[in-house]
């Protein structure tokens, strides 16, 4: 119910401000932490609505970059918030080590995969918690998210072209 409130004003809020509400659904998707809407529904709505994919894709991006911030934020607040997320200390402590030893590169990797291993969202909050630098993050993870919802987009856009051509 809350999925479909949300599509239906997702789909009002794109057909008045376009890029702009892209952008915006993109922070509101993943700025929860271990409760997001998923990623495709802005760049499927923003491809719907007739906006170029590749606009579309770095909105999106700069959207879902941002709204990964909440995770880092949390991360910087403290030890207690990160014993919550430490269910699993074994994969924790190598996304950790994966963090100091390649840092950058590593969450610009991580961030653009489509499918990850690990919820994003406990990167974020170890690179919070070790207090990696807040602009690398921030450019790391929105650097990979754009690349990613750029492909996605194309993906949706040549793929959505490609079924109809069928009917």
């Amino acid at each position: 119910m809350v999925l479909e409130n949300f599509m239906i004003w997702s789909q009002n809020f794109i057909g008045q401000f376009g890029y702009l509400a892209v952008l915006i659904i993109g922070v509101i998707s993943n700025a929860g932490i271990f409760f997001q809407i998923p990623t495709p529904i802005a760049i499927s709505l923003g491809i719907g609505f007739g906006l170029h994919p590749l606009l579309v894709g770095i909105s999106a991006g700069l959207g879902f970059g941002t709204g990964q911030m909440v995770g880092y934020l949390v991360g910087f607040g403290g030890e207690a918030v990160l014993q919550k997320y430490k269910k699993n200390p074994k994969r924790i402590k190598r996304l950790e080590n994966l963090l100091k030893r390649f840092g950058f590169w590593f969450v610009l990797v991580y961030s653009a995969l489509p499918i990850k291993p690990i919820p994003f969202d406990i990167l974020g909050v170890l690179a919070g918690f070790s207090k990696y630098d807040i602009k690398k993050f921030y450019l790391a993870v929105t650097i990979g998210y754009v690349l990613t919802s750029v492909v996605m987009s194309y993906s949706i856009f040549y793929g959505w072209e490609f079924l109809r051509s069928f009917v």
